[in-house]
């Protein structure tokens, strides 16, 4: 793939001009919201045709090391052998449940009871829900294993979570793009969930590759959290 890449960078002026190829990974969240300036700005772009597969941000840079991608988001900060990572910043995710879920998930308290409530999961990689589980578990001295539903969709998890399937996480700029939050509050006594985000991509030089990325870059610098 890097041949192919490095052939299509180095066409003769004089031939008519080829679009090359450029593999992406980028999580849902990130394409749902902060990432939409950059597909915009590829829009105008003659010379590119995108290929934007979505991995959880835990394992984009697993699509990278099988060849499958030039780029990738990842929450991994140290880079694999011959790429590079650049550090883009902080996403935040807010712990939420539908009002209706909650009123029958209550402790004796009237917090949520996390060891009874359902999950919602965005795949089998997401692990968010998890951590901020396995942490209330931690604090309290608490067990827990209650059932886990899966959607693998970002309007579909938004969707399950309205619905009541279970609580989960969503991401704050999302969560503040929807028209309508009434019927999801954030849960009590849960912390919000900062995600560290880097950028992974081959080291070699290609224009392509190195526009896209000076694009992620710059769009991550004004919508996301710094570190």
């Amino acid at each position: 793939r890097q041949v192919v890449a490095l052939v299509d960078s180095l066409t003769p002026a004089l031939e008519a001009p080829a679009r090359s190829v450029l593999p992406v990974a980028v999580g849902a969240d990130a394409l749902g919201t902060w990432l939409t300036g950059v597909l915009e700005e590829a829009a105008d772009w003659e010379d590119v045709v995108l290929r934007v597969s979505v991995e959880d941000q835990d394992v984009g840079h697993q699509a990278l090391a099988r060849g499958d991608v030039l780029g990738a988001l990842s929450s991994l900060p140290t880079a694999q052998t011959g790429c590079t990572a650049t550090p883009l910043g902080k996403m935040r995710y807010v712990p939420v449940v539908s009002q209706r879920l909650a009123s029958r998930h209550l402790t004796a308290d009237g917090d949520l009871d996390l060891t009874t409530c359902p999950v919602l999961t965005f795949g089998a990689a997401d692990e968010l829900q998890h951590r901020v589980l396995r942490a209330w578990c931690e604090e309290r001295g608490e067990d827990a294993n209650p059932p886990a539903h899966m959607i693998g969709a970002q309007d579909g998890f938004v969707t399950g979570l309205r619905a009541g399937l279970g609580w989960g996480c969503i991401h704050e700029l999302l969560l503040g793009a929807l028209p309508e939050v009434g019927d999801l509050v954030r849960i009590p006594g849960l912390p919000m969930l900062d995600v560290d985000l880097h950028w992974h991509r081959w080291a070699t030089e290609l224009p392509v590759l190195d526009r896209f990325s000076a694009a992620v870059e710059a769009a991550a610098a004004q919508a996301l959290r710094p570190f």
